[in-house]
């Protein structure tokens, strides 16, 4: 405050100075046909600028004074008591704000950028495969490229459910993504029966590590000197770096919801098909997807009150969302909830103009499924397949970073003696 008040009296004293030397000019006496005031005239202008300087100098004590009281009555007040948001908007003077952190599975300090095939990162990746997407493609900074007012994408949505059901930061969330058909996306199912959706999740979300950390430089010009290509290339270089991210349980949820339809427990206008046991209160879901030559049927048994269970079942627009905990580098389903748009059920929140409807958190008593790929088995009769329990399945002892990543070369090596294998 001292300071502060020093550099507003220095400013102030510089232009009193300033005025004060102009007063102290002294105009001489004459008859005013020799160029000087006459000599009445010239004693009232020298009188008026004395008067003048003696009120600035006057004006100067008074603000200095101002200045003074105000900077002792500031040191005396006491602290300002943080409101409601002082959390978010900051914090106390020798506090440290607490930012709450995703938890990190690979650093990107770990990996190394991907080669460059012709000078472009795609060359990783030839063909379109849904079991190994390029993150060229599908970049996973967000999970859909919808406009900002749109509430039904899953960044949206996402960020409200996380709020108001205070998820911890170890938790994500997989409901899939509204956005129309897009190749290759549409390929990937929620199915927990086996571990390729983590694979594939896994693969895409360190391989984006690694495409952030991969420089395009383009070749020295013809014209161009040695010393300004090397200051092309360190400043490419920078601008990579300063784009790198941590692979962390964040980029993981966009890796799986990028991949996957929105999950809605009904297809079209049809009811979904369920049961309900009124005297336990329990409702079971039976739930189908199909994609390309897959399909998948889930079996979800959920404790649930019958006037919530006939609105879900009777309802229409209800898309599911699971709640999966993140520990130790492994993925286990905890809870599923249901949401939808312009209706009500338990609990309301208003997004940009629309309802945002959702359920509590249910704990499943059992979750189960059974899948089947026509197209690699086309003889076996999917009706007579037995259902898995999910939650206790083997791909939750998936361990998710570089221990079973497949990298992006062992991936083209691969592709490449298919490929001649073929031919």
């Amino acid at each position: 405050m001292k300071s502060l008040l020093l550099i507003k009296l220095t400013s102030i004293q510089k232009t009193i100075n300033k005025e004060i030397l102009n007063t102290y000019y002294h105009y001489e006496e004459g008859t005013g046909l020799d160029g000087k005031l006459p000599i009445s005239l010239a004693n009232h202008v020298n009188k008026f600028r004395v008067l003048t300087m003696m009120k600035k100098q006057l004006l100067c004590c008074c603000i200095a004074s101002v200045l003074f009281l105000g900077g002792c009555s500031k040191k005396e007040e006491p602290q300002t008591v943080q409101d409601e948001y002082s959390d978010v908007s900051g914090s106390v003077e020798g506090e440290t704000e607490t930012v709450a952190t995703s938890p990190v599975i690979l650093s990107k300090t770990t990996v190394q950028p991907l080669p460059l095939i012709d000078g472009d990162i795609l060359g990783n990746f030839p063909e379109t495969d849904y079991r190994y997407a390029s993150p060229v493609s599908f970049p996973l900074d967000i999970v859909e490229m919808r406009d900002e007012q749109d509430t039904h994408s899953f960044d949206q949505i996402f960020a409200t459910l996380k709020q108001n059901l205070n998820l911890r930061d170890d938790q994500i969330l997989v409901m899939g993504r509204e956005s129309g058909l897009m190749e290759g996306l549409d390929q990937v199912l929620f199915d927990l029966t086996n571990d390729r959706l983590y694979q594939y999740a896994n693969n895409l979300a360190i391989n984006y590590v690694r495409m952030l950390k991969t420089p395009r430089i383009k070749p020295k010009g013809e014209f161009e000197t040695t010393e300004q290509y090397q200051l092309r290339v360190e400043q490419t270089q920078a601008e990579a770096e300063a784009y790198e991210v941590d692979y962390d349980i964040n980029l993981l949820q966009n890796a799986l919801n990028k991949t996957m339809r929105r999950l809605y427990i009904n297809q079209g206008f049809s009811n979904p098909d369920y049961e309900y046991d009124a005297d336990k209160s329990i409702l079971t879901l039976k739930l189908e997807e199909n994609a390309s030559s897959r399909r998948l049927e889930t079996l979800l048994t959920l404790p649930m009150a019958a006037a919530d269970a006939q609105e879900l079942v009777k309802g229409s627009g209800w898309a599911r969302a699971y709640v999966m905990d993140f520990k130790q580098n492994h993925l286990k389903v905890s809870g599923v909830l249901f949401f939808k748009f312009r209706s009500q059920i338990t609990q309301q929140q208003r997004v940009g103009g629309e309802s945002l409807i959702y359920t509590q958190v249910y704990k499943p008593l059992k979750f189960e499924q059974k899948s089947n790929d026509s197209w690699v088995e086309p003889n076996v009769d999917f009706a007579t397949l037995p259902f898995q329990d999910v939650l206790n399945s083997a791909a939750n002892q998936f361990e998710f970073g570089l221990k079973h990543y497949l990298s992006a070369e062992t991936y083209a090596k691969q592709w490449e003696a298919k490929r001649q294998q073929a031919e």
